[in-house]
């Protein structure tokens, strides 16, 4: 009887965890190790998916937010970007995450998807914050309500001026 009782109670817990664990947390986005500008360089002209990824989450000001997005746009219409494969990531406190592509395809996706598709590719990251880091598969970018337009580029072998 006592048997019967811990193997009810063992498959009770089993049942539990399985049910309350969290398979679905928000996935977390690896921008990789620290590189420099030329390594991070070399890894973006070699990607052959490119994610530019504009957070508004949690930026202080109506015009950080603007500049986070100018700056997206600026990537996006880069010389360097013609023809390669690229996704575009806003993400936000209120719609989530909403992706579009050079497909034309769009969406709106939980935080956690986003984050979790960034580990399959290179991104430019573009944050509230000053300065760039860079990382094996992904650049850092700081912008600042100081942004000046056209600053956020990708040239044929170059990463301008961010």
């Amino acid at each position: 009887m006592k048997i019967a009782l811990v193997g009810l109670l063992i498959v009770i817990v089993i049942g539990v965890f399985y049910f309350t664990y969290p398979w679905n947390a928000v996935s977390e986005f690896d921008p990789g190790n620290e590189v420099n500008y030329d390594t991070f360089r070399e890894v973006l002209n070699d990607a052959d998916k490119i994610y530019i990824v504009m957070d508004v989450r949690n930026v202080s000001s109506r015009q950080v937010k603007t500049n986070i997005l100018q700056c997206g746009v600026d990537f996006a219409g880069s010389y360097g970007l013609v023809n390669r494969d690229v996704t575009y990531m806003s993400l936000d406190p209120v719609e989530n995450c909403i992706i579009g592509n050079v497909n034309g395809e769009t969406g709106i996706y939980e935080i956690n998807e986003c984050l979790g598709m960034l580990n399959s590719g290179i991104s430019l990251y573009v944050i509230e914050g000053d300065g760039t880091e860079y990382y094996s598969r992904a650049a850092m970018v700081g912008v600042n309500e100081n942004y000046a337009l056209g600053t956020c580029g990708v040239g044929e072998a170059t990463l301008s001026n961010y």
